[in-house]
């Protein structure tokens, strides 16, 4: 058996445990220079421009993360300057979010029992709940193929009893 060859160690080529403590990492903040960085109890180790790998007190990890010390990220000021929602925006049951205009959001309250929500440009959030009838009524049942309309509008909907399906019209000839 051919014989293996390795080359032996000496103490100032290898990391020794002797120079880790309780609670520490190793760390170099210059090449070749390992040494034991202390971790305190809720503490972060990081680098901050211009400093060498430590523990980061409270204010320098805000620094870092860009946080103002005190903030509080979900109050609605916040939230409106960056632009979201917050579940305190919708203040009844079946609030709609909907647009009045580009990046303008508004609130559309419920309708009332039997009302449908139909397209209105003209209405600020561009919808409105109105009657069924107003509409467009109750979608018409048609007992088969051969009984549809011969000449209806693109759009319209149908419901075609004897396969209990509804078809759209998606293109007029």
């Amino acid at each position: 058996m051919a014989a293996t060859w390795r080359k032996l160690a000496y103490e100032d080529e290898v990391v020794t445990k002797a120079l880790f403590d309780a609670n520490s990492i190793l760390a170099a903040v210059a090449d070749n220079t390992p040494a034991a960085v202390a971790v305190a109890v809720q503490q972060v180790v990081g680098r901050i421009t211009g400093g060498n790998i430590k523990g980061l007190s409270i204010a320098e990890i805000l620094t870092l993360i860009n946080v103002t010390a005190g903030a509080q990220p979900t109050n609605a000021t916040t939230v409106e300057a960056a632009n979201a929602v917050m579940i305190t925006d919708y203040t009844a049951k079946g609030d709609l979010m909907s647009a009045s205009a580009a990046n303008s959001p508004a609130i559309l309250g419920i309708g009332t029992n039997g009302q449908v929500l139909t397209v209105l440009t003209s209405e600020a959030t561009g919808l409105v709940w109105g009657d069924a009838a107003a509409a467009g009524g109750t979608i018409p049942n048609y007992a088969d193929a051969a009984a549809r309309p011969a000449a209806p509008a693109l759009g319209d909907l149908i419901f075609q009893v004897d396969e209990l399906a509804y078809y759209g019209c998606t293109v007029i000839a």
